[in-house]
């Protein structure tokens, strides 16, 4: 029991003095609040998913090259002055067509951000390929990647938006409208 007390002591006293130092390396000058939340990632519903066709090729499901759809976004973010760094993994999700020869599925995607005021201040195309196993139907992959931002004085990091969608062609864009309708 005096053992104890001893060690509580102890442990009381050293907290003191880190308590004591930590108060002591403080300036006088006023300290900046602390920056607010993350910004928030999220998937473009309309751009979440694509089947892919060959070029040339006609509308009919035996000519699907691949479908790919986005699944989740995790995402952590830590501050260094007043830029927030972002983490994100995107999770993409594969299936091979019946025209798939490659044994693979290729494909761009995008991710953007976009301010308080709803303007684009960054957008970025990224290229991704996946592998399907040769006796597979279905492959998946997680991507990770980082973003930066400056954030300016006052404004709350979490107002921001980072947006993700699958970089589509007009065809493939007219092919998406009509499965909607």
């Amino acid at each position: 029991m005096r053992d104890r007390m001893k060690i509580i002591g102890n442990l009381s006293l050293i907290f003191a003095l880190v308590l004591g130092l930590y108060g002591c390396s403080q300036d006088d000058e006023e300290q900046a609040e602390p920056l607010a939340g993350c910004p928030t990632a999220l998937v473009i519903k309309q751009a979440s998913h694509l089947v892919h066709y060959d070029e040339g090729q006609d509308k009919d499901p035996t000519d699907v090259n691949f479908k790919v759809r986005i699944g989740d976004i995790d995402g952590v973010c830590e501050f260094k002055d007043r830029e927030a760094i972002i983490t994100m993994a995107i999770r993409f999700f594969t299936e091979k067509g019946p025209a798939n020869k490659d044994q693979q599925a290729t494909f761009t995607y995008f991710v953007a951000i976009v301010d308080p005021s709803r303007h684009i201040i960054d957008r970025q195309s990224l290229d991704l390929q996946i592998p399907f196993k040769e006796d597979k139907q279905f492959s998946g992959m997680e991507e990770e990647l980082e973003q930066r931002l400056q954030i300016p004085e006052g404004v709350d990091p979490s107002l921001y938006k980072i947006y993700v969608g699958l970089q589509i062609s007009d065809e493939e864009f007219q092919q998406a409208i009509q499965n909607v309708q």
